[in-house]
């Protein structure tokens, strides 16, 4: 439907967890791995293959080389569901500085950036995109970690250290940086 009103529009399937992982409380399925639900799902709505322009997924791996391997493993998943060669974006991805578990210090922050976004966009993955989980967040609460995964403040806009470097990332693979774009194939499909 949206091809028809929209020829050029991009249909994205997604906002997927990329997780295998079924998760039961008392017995019941609270959290459908992509392994159970994507079958099913397109079992269901069958018109997904070959309908579909995109499919998009969420990695919050703390070690970037895990979020390499989700793609990996979610491009071999679609593989199996005659969807291997629907591009993959990465639409939400990123590390909080504060609230428990798993934050970081901005710094250390800034360096995973640079690793993953200087990585990701060179990967056999057929990737059509990348989106950080926020630029800016509320910063109000500091045991929530979800307050804590902007690149900016919030205030006033400027881009924090991580900001900075998935922004110096960006321009790299662009052409737009100080030094030419790396230019190798990483493997992570």
């Amino acid at each position: 439907a949206l091809h028809r009103v929209d020829p050029v529009a991009i249909a994205v399937m997604g906002g997927l967890g990329a997780s295998g992982r079924n998760v039961l409380e008392g017995g019941k399925l609270i959290v459908m791995g992509l392994d159970l639900f994507l079958p099913r799902m397109v079992a269901n709505v069958p018109g997904l293959v070959g309908g579909v322009d995109a499919v998009a997924i969420h990695s919050y791996k703390p070690d970037p080389s895990d979020m390499l391997a989700d793609l990996g493993w979610f491009r071999a998943l679609l593989g199996r569901l005659l969807l291997g060669d629907v591009p993959i974006m990465l639409t939400e991805f990123g590390w909080h500085t504060q609230g428990e578990p798993g934050a970081v210090p901005e710094d250390v922050r800034a360096a995973l950036y640079t690793w993953l976004v200087e990585r990701v966009a060179r990967t056999d993955c057929n990737l059509l995109g990348i989106a950080p989980h926020a630029w800016a967040k509320p910063e109000q609460d500091p045991a929530d970690p979800e307050h804590w995964f902007g690149l900016a403040d919030p205030v006033t806009g400027a881009l924090r250290a991580s900001g900075l470097a998935y922004a110096e990332q960006v321009a790299l693979f662009e052409g737009r940086g100080s030094k030419p774009a790396p230019s190798e194939i990483v493997n992570a499909c």
